[in-house]
C-alpha cells in the first residue's frame, strides 16, 4: 500500500541573480501552488502578481509554465521578475547572509520594462 510519497521539494532560481528558494508542495501540485507557497515563504505577493516560473529553452531564451500546469515531474524551476533574496535563509535571517544587493530590485525591474 506504499503510495509514495505526498510531498515533494521543489527549487526555485532565480533566473538572473541565481538566488535559490526551496518550497514544499503536494506531488499533485500545479505551478500556481509554487508561487503561493513561495509567496508565504517571501512573505510578499510579488512572485504571484509578478512573478514567472520558467524553463531554459534550446536557444537561450526561456519558456514559461501556466499556473495550471501540473508540476509532474519538475522539480526545479527558473523565476522571472520577483525577488527572492526575502525568505531565502530562514526569513527574517536574510539580511545577514552577505549576498543582498538592494540594487538588484532596480535593475530587475528595469531589465523587466513596463508590462
Amino acid at each position: 500500500k506504499d503510495s509514495g510519497p505526498l510531498e515533494t521539494e521543489m527549487v526555485l532560481r532565480h533566473a538572473v541573480d541565481e538566488t535559490e528558494l526551496t518550497v514544499v508542495v503536494s506531488v499533485n501540485a500545479i505551478f500556481l501552488d509554487v508561487k503561493k507557497a513561495a509567496s508565504e515563504r517571501l512573505r510578499s505577493n510579488e512572485i504571484l502578481t509578478k512573478g514567472r516560473l520558467v524553463r531554459r529553452n534550446g536557444s537561450g531564451g526561456y519558456l514559461a509554465y501556466k499556473d495550471i500546469d501540473s508540476i509532474k515531474e519538475v522539480r526545479e524551476v527558473l523565476v522571472l521578475g520577483a525577488d527572492l533574496s526575502r525568505g531565502r535563509d530562514g526569513d527574517e535571517l536574510s539580511a545577514s547572509n552577505g549576498r543582498e544587493n538592494p540594487i538588484s530590485i532596480t535593475l530587475r525591474f528595469e531589465d523587466m520594462g513596463e508590462d
